[in-house]
This record gives C-alpha cells, structure tokens and sequence, in this order.
C-alpha cells in the first residue's frame, strides 16, 4: 500500500489522515510543506519525507508506541514533547528526523521503547533535548546532534539504558549527558563539548561506559560523578574546560581507563568527600592548579598515570584525603611533585617524581605519606617534612639539587628505611634533635657543579 500527503494532488491533505486510512506495511510519503496537527502512529509503517527534512515539517508532536520507519522531515515547535516514543512495542527506524523548538523535551523515550535513530538532530528543546527512562528503554542513536537544549542535552535515569554512537553533544544550558538513579547508557566516540554547565555529570547510583569520547570546552568540570555513580570512562579525552577535568566526590567510584585530562582550568582530577575513583593508565598534564588532589576523605587510587606539568602541586593531599598511588610518574610540578597536608596521607609506591619545582615531596601539617620503593628528584629539596608532618620511606632513592636531600623542620619527623639519600650541601638536614630515624641507608653529599 503507497499513499501520498501533499496540500494539492495527493491521497490525503493531511499527514493524520494518511496515517489513519494506512493499513500496516504501507508507505507514506509526504510531499514538500508545513502540516500541522498531532501524530500518533501505533502500526508498522513507513512515514517518509520527500526532498528532505527541510522540505517537510509536522508543526505538533509525534508519539510512536509500535515498529515503524520515519525518515526526512522535521518535528518543529510542539507544545509539549516532540518525539515520544512509549512502550515495549515501540521499536521504530527512525533516520534523519530532525526534532527543533518544542516546549518540553525533543525526543522522550520510555517505558520500555527502544528504536534506532540515525542522522537525526534534536535541538532548542524547552526541557532536556533528549530523555530516556525506565528499566526496559534501551534506545540506540548514531551520528545524532544533540545541541542548544534550554535545560540538558541528554537525561537518562530510572534504570533506562540507551546506546550512543558518533554523536555530538553541545551548548547545552546544564550538563551535556545527565546519568541518574541506576541508570547505564553506552557512549561510544561521541562529542560532548561547550555546555553552560558540564560535560557528565553522573550521580544517584547512576552508571555507564563512555569509550573514546572527547569531553571538551565545558564551563564546569567535564566530568562529575557523585552520590555513589560508579561511571567508567576508557580512553576518552577531558580537556580545555574551564573546572576539573574530573571532579568526583560525594562517595562516587568510578573507574577511567586510559584516558588524558588536560588544559583544563582547575586541576586534572578532585577526589573529595569519600570518593574513590580508580585512574588507571592515565595522562594528566598541564592544568592550570595541580594534577590530582584528594581532599576532605576522598581516597581511591591512581595507577600507572603519568602527571606532568602543572603550575602547583603534582599530587597534593590534604583534610583526610588517603589515596593509593602506585607506578606512577610525576614530572615537571610547578611546586612539589606531592603535597602532603592538613592530615593528608596516602601510600606511595614504586612512583618516580622528578623536576620539581621546589621539594620533590612536601609534608607538613599533620601529613603522613608512606613512601615504598620511590624515586624522587627536586631541584631544591627531595623531600621536605615540617609543621607536625610525618614521612616514612621504605627502599626509596632520593635526591635533592641545591640544598638536601632530606630536610626536617619545625616538628616533622621521618622515618628512612634501607634507602639511597643525597644532597648538594646535605645528605639529611635537620634543625632539631630526634626529628629522623634511619636504617641502612646510604647518605651522599652531591655537590651541584657551578
């Protein structure tokens, strides 16, 4: 069955009634013009535009509950959502649909509907351009823009999963991808970039994978997980936004697997507030305060990273933060390579820290860093323990330029076990009795050449 929607010359004049009179299986097509009113389409057919979605243009929503195929044309200014899809039987094609201006959402996907959607744009949308909902809805949306939503970009929550692939995700007025209670999208090498706010933000035991996605230009930080999400990011990019690359906090996990943060404005990563991220394999280099700070009981664990420079502190840990850091290289801090303070404290194991600006580890004010098989190398000092600070190290090889390669001041103790310490003036330098313990060690003097 072939029925055609044209204002002269056609089956129907109207849209809503070729979809009435059409019998399942048959194919509509909708010559060039403005046709207003409400669809519904609830049986396997094909609603296709002729010249393209330009040409064509529904001035009301679009509900689908069933199999169907839309294609070339455009859903503008509906007074309440554009595109809703509802339904375990929902399940259309729908390719190059282009979902502009409406008062709520663009495209609304629920209860259970799923639906491919390909090429299409869902833009200026009153409430978020994209929300996905309910255990059941697993949507799949591929090369899709996704931009200038007056809320959100992407919203999906309740236990929904949906899939993106290709997609650019942009300018919009809150977060660009928004991941709440339980919810578990799938974003594979999509865009999300120049958000009023931030790129992802994930929170309420929300989840998902993002591979290979750039997280770019955001006001906030790129991503933000919180309130127990537990989001993996794998070797995605997190750069020039003007917050953290990654700010994780309220008790949220999170793994990122061989990603790269960088350029951005704060730091690459703050951890706080009971967070436990795991970074793993990852990039972070020059942002504008330091690498990675953990802080106010924010923990988890950097492994194999590398950390390079950054205007302040590589690593600094202070009010309770207790991260676990392991194979790590950090290099070329603008102040020192860790930071230890305010209680924080932290292990620290076959790391190498190198081109410090000042000390290659600062401790002070009740710090406490443990130091396993770690090598360290500053221009000035490599390690420096003052203000109540507390350090030990185990098989670690340290080395201070200028001035020592251990330094105690003002209260701070340390303990140096079965380590290679050296100095340009002092092997160990302390200005009070009692504050460092050593076991076989080995203590040089280096003078630095002239």
């Amino acid at each position: 069955m072939h029925l055609t929607v044209a204002a002269a010359g056609g089956d129907h004049a109207t849209v809503r009634d070729a979809v009435a009179a059409a019998e399942p299986g048959a194919r509509i097509v909708v010559r060039a013009g403005r046709y207003v009113g409400d669809l519904r389409i609830d049986k396997d057919i094909a609603l296709v535009g002729d010249g393209g979605r330009d040409a064509v243009v529904v001035q009301g929503s679009v509900t689908i509950t069933s199999e169907c195929e839309l294609a070339g044309l455009t859903i503008a200014e509906p007074t309440g959502h554009g595109l809703i899809v509802r339904g375990a039987k929902a399940n259309p094609r729908v390719r190059d649909v282009r979902v502009r201006d409406g008062a709520q959402i663009g495209l609304y996907v629920s209860a259970g509907a799923r639906g491919r959607y390909e090429r299409c744009e869902f833009s200026g949308s009153g409430w978020s351009n994209v929300e996905i909902r309910d255990a059941g809805s697993d949507p799949a949306l591929c090369h899709c823009r996704i931009v200038d939503g007056k809320r959100g970009g992407v919203y999906v929550h309740s236990s929904a999963r949906a899939r993106l692939e290709d997609c650019d995700v942009g300018a919009n007025a809150l977060a660009n991808v928004f991941v709440q209670s339980d919810a578990d999208p799938t974003l594979v090498r999509c865009r999300l970039h120049d958000g009023k706010e931030g790129g992802i933000m994930s929170l309420d035991g929300g989840r998902g994978t993002l591979e290979e996605c750039e997280i770019f230009g955001n006001a906030l930080s790129g991503v933000e997980l919180r309130e127990g999400a537990t989001t993996t990011l794998v070797r995605c990019i997190v750069r020039n936004g003007r917050g953290h690359g990654l700010y994780c906090h309220d008790s949220a996990r999170g793994e990122l697997w061989e990603c790269a943060l960088f350029d951005n404005g704060r730091s690459g990563a703050l951890v706080q507030s009971m967070a436990t991220p795991n970074l793993v394999g990852c990039v972070i280099r020059h942002n504008r305060d330091s690498g990675v700070i953990f802080e106010r009981g924010g923990a988890g664990t950097l492994l194999d990273c590398t950390i390079a420079e950054h205007a302040k502190a590589g690593i600094e840990v202070r009010d309770d933060g207790e991260p676990r850091v392991e194979r790590c290289h950090v290099e070329g801090a603008g102040a020192a390579g860790i930071e230890c303070d305010d209680g924080g404290r932290g292990r620290f194991e076959d790391c190498v820290i190198v081109r410090a600006g000042a000390a290659g580890v600062a401790v002070g004010k009740n710090g406490a860093p443990v130091l396993v098989r770690t090598s360290v190398e500053a221009a000035l000092v490599g390690i420096s323990v003052g203000d109540g600070g507390r350090v030990e190290a185990d098989e670690c090889r340290v080395r201070g330029g200028a001035v020592a390669g251990v330094s105690v001041r003002r209260s701070g103790t340390i303990k140096m076990m079965r380590s290679h310490i050296s100095g340009g003036r002092f092997g160990i330098y302390s200005d009070q009795p009692g504050g460092q313990t050593v076991e076989q060690c080995e203590v040089t003097i280096e003078p630095v050449a002239a």
